[in-house]
């Protein structure tokens, strides 16, 4: 997997990280900045009640939802708060997802990640794709030392995919979110910088033996 070398020497200060933005390559996908040009092809995914059922984000209607959604994206950028790449396969530069961190408080060194992904590309590996570069980026560029996600206690899906990159579970919050009408219990896990430089470490190693 190659990276751009981006975050080498830079301080965690959003004006000297996301400017140029950081772009990232994998094996099948390109992570890049979201533009309102964008809109049209978020709208294709985030119109889907399917896709928006397990998050906070409401069901686009139109495509001016998704222009509202993408300079909401940039505002958050802008303030320190957040930061979200497009992802796009290679063959194509259609975003088909959306993967980033949000919640970032830079005094306590920890931002909590989040993902959004079309239906046409569920169950390929994409999304545990994706949050490897966006997880080594988060450790090495905005400098954190750790990295939270929230999410519903019955999508067992991101759990699988969330044990493959080394978070560990911690356990449930009860009615810890309120979006959609109601409050709902999520499932809280977490990588520490420790375990993600150990987990890495030991993934080199068995690279080299191979």
């Amino acid at each position: 997997m190659r990276f751009f070398q981006w975050c080498r020497g830079r301080k965690a200060n959003a004006q000297e990280l996301f400017k140029p933005f950081p772009q990232f390559e994998t094996k099948k996908l390109f992570l890049r900045e979201i533009n309102l040009s964008d809109a049209k092809d978020i709208f294709k995914f985030l119109s889907d009640d399917e896709v928006t059922k397990n998050t906070d984000l409401k069901t686009h209607s139109t495509i001016r939802d998704s222009e509202k959604f993408v300079k909401y994206l940039k505002k958050g950028c802008e303030k320190e708060k957040s930061i979200w790449w497009g992802i796009t396969t290679k063959d194509r530069n259609v975003i088909i997802g959306i993967v980033g961190f949000t919640n970032w408080i830079k005094n306590q060194f920890r931002a909590e990640t989040g993902a959004v992904l079309s239906k046409e590309y569920w169950n390929q590996g994409i999304m545990t794709e994706a949050k490897v570069p966006i997880i080594s980026f988060g450790f090495n560029g905005m400098k954190l030392n750790r990295i939270e996600v929230t999410f519903m206690l019955h999508n067992i899906s991101t759990m699988e995919s969330l044990k493959k990159l080394g978070f560990q579970e911690e356990g449930i919050l009860r009615e810890c979110r309120f979006f959609k009408g109601q409050f709902h219990d999520v499932k809280i896990v977490s990588l520490l910088k420790k375990d993600f430089l150990l987990l890495s470490s030991a993934s080199n190693a068995f690279q080299k033996r191979s």
